[in-house]
């Protein structure tokens, strides 16, 4: 009794250390950066615009899909088309902090430490080793690529994702690697993606699908194996109803523009690009591994011998990868099917993190065959090194003619609440809104098909108009009609009616005063969809702290 006490205790002292390690790390990965005025500055550009829309449209969430405040005042119904459960946070954080940039770095740098815990607690769970996992989750946490998502990009979703990869592979071990499966894990991963970031929910299927593929040539996919990621499949789907139904019914009512379509060949990097862009060590706009990760390619290669059983299969993995992320992979045949990948590159990100597991597999290897404390003075070298890698990438990231070259939080703020041009330049507005879209984000009017300045007000729920017509006509009020509207005319709700011309909102105007209210609220069948998500995680949730208590007894 004694003894297990004892343990207990060097364990929660252990536990304390690599928590305080991992906080140090935290401050260590995120760095801010200031102008010569001494504001906080991030370079996003667009990109960060449409994104910061999108996190300080969610003040209404619990009421409406729609913040009038935001997305030129038109109605956008973004927050159906894009995750946002994980985002939400972010949105506190800036309301805490007064400042977009401030919250936006405070929340990464929370996010950079709940990556370093959850990845290590992944490949202690993997039957990984306590050293060999913290450099896997350092490795992991000052990816390059994970910095060019933050830093360069402001691809908000995607470096959420990258915390939440570690739990898929988690779930996929689980599932195909022990003697008994568990597919709830898988589900946990799954469903955490639903509502983060849909390209990235298509990378991980990709690669549970990969190591699917990899258990039946290893004859591990017996019928118990089957059965379990079955249940994955249609529990994931079931939790993620409340996201996927409102999203649908968007998309099959309303035609809409997505993202821009890229060439994925052309998109794709060259074998030799991704090796020297690599070699720079540079954050980009695109994903790559930089000169850490080169070493531990190299590293691994020259120990492959060592590498067995699941940690192998990472290694495949992560060649696979890397083998669709470049041109050597015939993106051409398959430009119809994934087009809306946009950029194969962005399977980096999964390679890298089966690349950091395969790593710490070598870790292992060296701490078996050298003492306690060699092991320990090899992994401080080796995660100083990280560090001063990143480090060294940080100091060029938004330099400009010596001066760190940025947006200041003013300047999102105008941004995000003035009439502009967001990345893609009408992404999500209706198809049909092509031509009109300039006057529909200048709240204009049509009437007798000329668009002119109309009276109006806005708040977070509502878009009011007010217009005096000398006659009984239709007429065009610029608020895009999505599933969920609601319109008032002169104090009479009215059915909200979309124009064919552009996908606005079309009324019909009576002679003399015209005062309408626009707002939106969530369809009937999103409710729906919530309400059996919610049953179901409660289901989900309940039963698992019922088997877990019930074990204890």
């Amino acid at each position: 009794m004694e003894k297990q006490r004892n343990n207990k205790k060097l364990f929660n002292k252990n536990d304390f250390l690599r928590i305080v390690l991992f906080i140090i790390l935290s401050f260590c990965y995120l760095i801010f950066f200031f102008n010569t005025k001494g504001h906080l500055i991030l370079k996003a550009d667009v990109d960060g615009e449409f994104h910061f829309s999108r996190i300080m449209s969610l003040s209404n969430i619990w009421q409406s899909p729609v913040n009038f405040h935001y997305y030129n005042h038109t109605g956008q119904i973004v927050n159906l088309m894009y995750p946002w459960a994980t985002v939400y946070p972010m949105y506190w954080i800036i309301k805490l902090t007064g400042s977009i940039v401030g919250g936006y770095y405070t929340y990464f740098l929370i996010l950079t430490f709940a990556t370093l815990e959850i990845t290590y607690q992944c490949l202690k769970h993997m039957k990984q080793k306590n050293l060999p996992s913290i450099l896997g989750a350092v490795l992991y946490a000052f990816a390059i690529c994970r910095t060019s998502d933050i830093y360069c990009r402001a691809d908000v979703g995607e470096a959420v994702s990258m915390t939440i990869f570690p739990i898929v592979l988690l779930g996929i071990y689980r599932l195909f690697y022990l003697d008994k499966p568990h597919w709830k894990t898988l589900v946990v991963g799954m469903t955490l993606l639903v509502y983060t970031h849909v390209l990235s929910l298509i990378i991980a299927s990709v690669m549970v699908g990969l190591f699917t593929i990899l258990s039946i040539v290893h004859r591990r996919l017996d019928i118990n194996r089957f059965i379990g990621l079955l249940k994955a499949t249609g529990m994931s789907i079931l939790l993620g109803l409340g996201f996927f139904v409102p999203m649908l019914q968007v998309m099959t009512t309303v035609k809409i523009n997505g993202p821009q379509p890229y060439d994925l060949y052309v998109c794709a990097l060259k074998p030799i690009q991704l090796w020297e862009w690599s070699l720079q060590n540079a954050a980009t706009t695109r994903d790559l591994y930089g000169a850490v990760f080169l070493v531990v390619i190299i590293a691994i290669l020259l120990n492959i011998k060592k590498i067995k059983g699941f940690f192998k299969d990472t290694l495949i993995g992560a060649a696979f990868f890397t083998f669709i992320s470049t041109t050597l992979f015939p993106w051409g045949i398959f430009q119809k099917q994934f087009g809306m990948l946009q950029f194969p590159w962005r399977f980096i990100t999964v390679a890298t993190l089966l690349l950091c597991v395969t790593a710490s597999e070598l870790m292992r290897d060296y701490e078996l065959s050298h003492s306690k404390k060699q092991s320990k003075i090899a992994l401080f070298f080796l995660v100083l090194m990280i560090v001063i890698s990143h480090w060294g990438v940080m100091n060029d990231v938004y330099k400009w003619n010596g001066n760190n070259n940025g947006n200041d939080n003013a300047v999102y703020v105008k941004g995000i609440t003035k009439n502009v041009s967001f990345n893609g330049y009408g992404d999500y507005n209706p198809t049909s809104a092509s031509n009109d879209d300039g006057c529909i984000s200048a709240q204009k009017i049509c009437v007798d098909q000329q668009w002119i300045p109309v009276k109006h007000k806005i708040s977070s729920n509502t878009m009011s108009f007010e217009f005096n017509s000398d006659e009984e006509t239709t007429a065009i009020l610029p608020v895009y009609a999505f599933p969920g509207e609601k319109l008032v005319q002169n104090g009479i709700s009215q059915s909200p009616q979309a124009a064919q011309a552009d996908g606005a909102t079309q009324v019909n105007l009576v002679d003399g005063k015209n005062k309408f209210e626009i707002s939106y609220g969530y369809s009937i069948l999103a409710r729906i969809a919530w309400t059996i998500s919610l049953i179901t995680f409660l289901i989900f949730n309940g039963n698992m702290l019922y088997k877990k208590y019930k074990k204890q007894d």
